[in-house]
């Protein structure tokens, strides 16, 4: 990255403590004002001095009464006081709303303290130039001033100096954008501030403190060199404290400028190699750190000084100013987590005691659960018991600090309360009629997230009825095995004299069964093989049969229209029936035959094995049941159930003028065409014979044993129409 391609502004507000205390009382505008603090011992402690009462000879550090003595007309405004402390509320409402200002010219903001914020202006200068030059003349910089050059010439040489870089074009332009933001924070605030700009964040505050109050300092990045040869060390950002005294006894050096000439491999000697690159690299001006967007701080810290006799040396004393602590952070946390939507996780309770006649400062994180100002209290006084405590059972504490950080963003969670708001907002929904298109339900709902496409509604409808538990004994069960699958040769000799061929061959006109749809009216077209149909519909109500053909008829307002309309299929003469069945109906018609003689052979089979069976008590059955541990399945009979027969008709003519071939095994005349499949019937008769027989067998010479207990399915008696389930 070109450590020249950035353009970096900082923006101080200029005495910003007093400026708002201006703001707030017009009267003490353009007068000498230093704000102090709300102790009044000597006329209390002054935080900030304004302009006017600087050229009185006033700093800071001094004392009220002090400065009374060197500008007599000066105006001591005192910090409101909050708990027995400052109270800062003002002047941070203050700094947001410059904030607010200034982030409306880049998202690229970092606030720095109160009255201090970094921005990154890079990408309005580049669409600036881009765009238009005539802008960059004197009487638009007027408040602007150039390190190492005058602003004439600075500009002359962008505008007609071919050597000029364009690191200087972007600065110049950033000096404009820069004063237009300066003049919006004082149009709308009423508060002035100075600037400085340059390629990064270290050298935009060095230079910003050069001309003030309400001017702006550019820094060319040719003119650092010369700028460093007065800049001491310790101005620089992360080398004012310990570690810059470090640098400086290490190498005997005072200015940057003599830090610059130190070769990097001396310096990686002395210190590892990300430190000894990054002093490499701001000896020279150059520093790569990000402005990174920043609206809020970090962390949120309260505290108090004990100087003196002041200090803490009883436990009561130090419970008392830990409560006012927590009292104010927990307010100030609150406000916080209501505006940012974050919460902070850890708190940092700060002390400094007196040992051996020396004040030691110490620290300790705890984790923070809560913004009850009671239990962060109770946090903080167990941390200084534990390591404030005297032998003797008193303290020496000189200051105490309470400081939360490592914020998290907080989810939003819905409470459990938010499913019972929004289970009655959607039990308004209208039932859905019967009769009514679904298409064409309404539901009101009262949530106004709740509104989405018709097709979402009509989902969303759907899924939030109720379930209704059925009203059902569970003892009334009914349950089949295989021997219910068939009826006796009886009652199918009854179910098929109860039918007439009219009614077969016009349900076989109607492609047999028919499942209609009532809302769409479109008919399911049956399977035409018997087996698929038997397997699938092991039981037919003979109700349900009724209804089902009932309504694959018109309706009979149409009825007439449906008979004229109907035209009569070419069809063929069943050799077993004699009957004229359409081409598409003859396979299952065909398969109604061969099912009935099949039915005809297991039913005899069937009630051989039935009386066998019966020769064992019900009393017994009961008690092998118990005996097993499982209740023994009730079965009971339904009036009305019929088998799946009562779709095949009586087979009553036969016809001599088909093609067929006698069965050597029952001496029938088979069509040559169904000559392979009734020979797979006989064989598959033949060893269903052997292997009932030798069960029976079985059953005859051994005494009957008990069921296993393993759960294994004992099957006496297999139907020979199991041989032919589907794969």
């Amino acid at each position: 990255m070109d450590p020249t391609s950035r353009v970096v502004v900082l923006i101080d507000m200029d005495c910003f403590y007093c400026q708002v205390e201006e703001k707030l009382n017009p009267k003490l505008k353009d007068k000498p004002i230093a704000v102090v603090q709300y102790n009044a011992w000597r006329g209390g402690g002054i935080i900030a001095v304004n302009y006017p009462a600087r050229d009185e000879g006033v700093t800071r550090h001094m004392r009220g009464n002090e400065a009374k003595k060197k500008c007599p007309s000066i105006n001591l405004v005192q910090v409101p006081e909050v708990r027995g402390k400052a109270d800062l509320t003002k002047y941070r409402d203050a700094g947001k709303e410059v904030a607010d200002v200034l982030a409306t010219f880049t998202p690229l903001l970092q606030r720095a303290s109160v009255d201090e914020a970094y921005l990154d202006i890079t990408e309005l200068v580049e669409k600036r130039i881009s765009t238009d030059l005539n802008d960059l003349k004197v009487d638009n910089l007027t408040n602007t001033f150039i390190v190492g050059s005058d602003l004439n010439d600075f500009l002359h040489n962008i505008n007609y100096s071919q050597e000029f870089s364009t690191g200087n074009l972007k600065l110049a332009m950033g000096g404009l954008i820069t004063e237009e933001i300066r003049f919006e924070v004082f149009k709308k605030t009423g508060y002035k501030c100075s600037a400085g700009i340059a390629h990064n964040k270290i050298l935009a505050k060095l230079v910003c403190s050069l001309h003030k109050p309400n001017k702006q300092t550019i820094l060319p990045q040719d003119a650092v060199e010369m700028f460093f040869e007065t800049t001491s060390i310790n101005k620089i950002k992360s080398l004012g404290g310990k570690f810059g005294q470090t640098v400086a006894s290490d190498f005997q050096i005072k200015f940057m400028s003599e830090l610059a000439k130190i070769p990097e491999k001396q310096l990686m000697q002395k210190y590892d190699e990300k430190t000894a690159n990054w002093l490499y690299n701001v000896s020279r001006g150059i520093d790569l750190e990000p402005v990174t967007t920043k609206l809020i701080s970090k962390s949120i810290a309260c505290c108090k000084n004990f100087p003196g006799v002041t200090s803490l040396k009883s436990a009561e004393s130090i419970e008392h100013w830990l409560c006012k602590l927590s009292e104010e952070m927990g307010e100030r946390l609150e406000k916080d987590l209501r505006e940012n939507n974050r919460k902070a996780k850890q708190i940092v309770i700060s002390f400094s005691q007196e040992i051996n006649k020396k004040d030691v400062s110490s620290s300790r994180t705890h984790p923070l659960s809560s913004y009850d100002p009671h239990k962060i209290a109770r946090i903080a006084f167990d941390v200084i018991r534990k390591f404030c405590l005297r032998s003797d059972d008193t303290y020496h504490v000189k200051f105490l600090g309470l400081s939360a950080c490592h914020f998290e963003d907080v989810k939003k969670v819905r409470e459990i309360t938010t499913f019972f708001q929004v289970r009655q907002s959607t039990s308004t929904c209208q039932k859905i009629g019967k009769q009514d298109n679904i298409q064409e339900v309404e539901c009101n709902i009262m949530d106004e997230n709740c509104e989405k496409k018709d097709n979402e509604i009509i989902e969303k409808n759907i899924y939030c009825q109720l379930t209704q538990e059925l009203d059902e004994d569970i003892n009334q069960l009914i349950f089949y095995d295989d021997s219910c699958r068939l009826k006796n040769d009886n009652n199918i000799l009854e179910q098929l004299n109860s039918s007439s061929a009219t009614d077969f061959t016009e349900n076989s006109t109607s492609n047999n069964i028919c499942n209609v749809n009532e809302e769409t009216q479109e008919c399911e077209k049956p399977p035409s093989s018997f087996f698929v149909n038997y397997f699938d519909n092991d039981t037919v109500p003979q109700s349900d049969i009724v209804s089902i053909t009932d309504n694959s008829r018109p309706d009979s307002d149409h009825s007439e229209g449906y008979i004229d309309n109907y035209v009569e299929k070419e069809g063929e003469t069943c050799t077993e029936c004699q009957k004229l069945i359409p081409l598409d109906d003859l396979m299952s018609h065909q398969d109604y035959h061969f099912a009935l003689k099949l039915s005809r052979n297991e039913n005899s089979l069937q009630n051989t094995h039935t009386r066998d069976d019966n020769h064992q008590k019900p009393d017994d059955a009961v008690n092998t049941s118990k005996k097993r541990g499982r209740p023994k399945s009730i079965k009971r009979k339904v009036e009305g159930n019929s088998t799946l027969m009562i779709f095949f008709k009586k087979d009553e003519e036969n016809n001599p003028s088909a093609v067929t071939e006698t069965c050597l095994e029952c001496n029938k005349k088979i069509k040559i065409e169904e000559l392979s499949s009734h020979m797979d019937y006989h064989t598959a008769k033949k060893i269903h014979l052997e292997i009932n027989a030798i069960k029976s067998s079985a059953r005859s010479v051994s005494p009957p044993k008990k069921k296993s207990s393993k759960g294994k399915n004992q099957t006496s008696n297999r139907s020979v129409i199991s041989f032919f389930r589907p794969v």
